[in-house]
């Protein structure tokens, strides 16, 4: 990133912080790392794209361990469910990455700003209504279904970069 000035490097790091706020304190958020790479440098899309992975990777660790550290991640059916998670992400990112040369990066971007709208909603929505109706034990199908949702649609948008 040679020829990067200072206000670039302020604003990716101001976006790397809300990212790394965002995805360890509700969830949404890993995303904007990697919009910012995309939007403020002279990466080749494919360094945007190993770049965000990067961030990930490090984000969940960190995440991961205070969240251990804390007892968050002690609890069987919390465990569970990140397990799944976790295993539907590993078959999920090579499924995106094909899908990737199967959709347009249009109807891609449409069904991505719908999936994010509507996680967006979902996060507004729990906020106010503290006392809704929540899965606390969700069946294994619909983590498998949600985790391979969500890592085929990031996987997908990564493979854009190629």
């Amino acid at each position: 990133m040679s020829g990067v000035g200072l206000p670039v490097l302020v604003a990716l790091a101001v976006i790397g912080l809300a990212g790394g706020i965002g995805i360890t304190a509700v969830g949404p958020g890993g995303v904007l790392p990697t919009i910012g790479l995309f939007a403020l440098t002279g990466l080749s899309p494919a360094q945007v794209a190993g770049t965000a992975i990067v961030t990930h990777v490090a984000t969940g660790a960190l995440g991961t361990t205070a969240y251990t550290r804390s007892g968050q991640l002690r609890e069987p059916a919390t465990r569970r469910i990140a397990l799944i998670l976790a295993g539907t992400a590993l078959l999920g990112t090579p499924l995106g990455v094909l899908a990737g040369t199967a959709v347009s990066r249009h109807a891609f971007a449409v069904v991505l700003g719908l999936v994010v709208a509507a996680a967006a909603g979902l996060v507004w929505w729990r906020a106010r209504s503290p006392h809704a109706a929540l899965l606390l034990n969700p069946p294994t199908s619909l983590i498998v279904a949600l985790g391979l949702g969500v890592s085929t649609l990031m996987a997908h948008s990564a493979s854009w970069y190629r």
